[in-house]
């Protein structure tokens, strides 16, 4: 839920991950997932937690939001990207932009936890212009 003309002064830092299958197996199948950061450094944001209200309307939906970020604008950032923020993982659930400009970028993300926690053989380093070969 964005509200216009709102300015979402961007003072934290987080990290962006891609999720990225990188090749096949011999049978064709997508070998692994791997995470791939948008920088070689975290990049500014705006987040805050969701109300009650609005993490209970995402429960109705499936989902179990629990905070919202607001980038400069990325492209190819998507559903089930991660995001590390102050030493904990968040899954990407859904993005929005405003008016669908290449303005801010709106991210809810849920609480990575379990098997949505990515292992450290996972974590790629960063490579300029991957995200553009998604």
């Amino acid at each position: 839920m964005t509200v216009k003309n709102q300015y979402f002064m961007k003072d934290k830092k987080a990290q962006i991950y891609l999720k990225m299958h990188r090749g096949t197996d011999d049978d064709g199948f997508p070998r692994g997932e791997k995470y791939y950061p948008i920088s070689s450094a975290p990049v500014w944001c705006y987040t805050r937690q969701l109300s009650q209200q609005n993490v209970t309307y995402s429960y109705l939906r499936g989902v179990s939001e629990t905070r919202m970020f607001v980038f400069n604008h990325y492209g190819n950032v998507e559903v089930y990207d991660l995001i590390r923020y102050n030493g904990n993982w968040y899954r990407i659930t859904r993005t929005d932009t405003q008016d669908d400009y290449n303005s801010d970028l709106f991210v809810y993300v849920e609480n990575a936890v379990g098997g949505y926690l990515p292992k450290d053989s996972e974590i790629q380093p960063y490579t300029p212009g991957i995200w553009e070969n998604r």
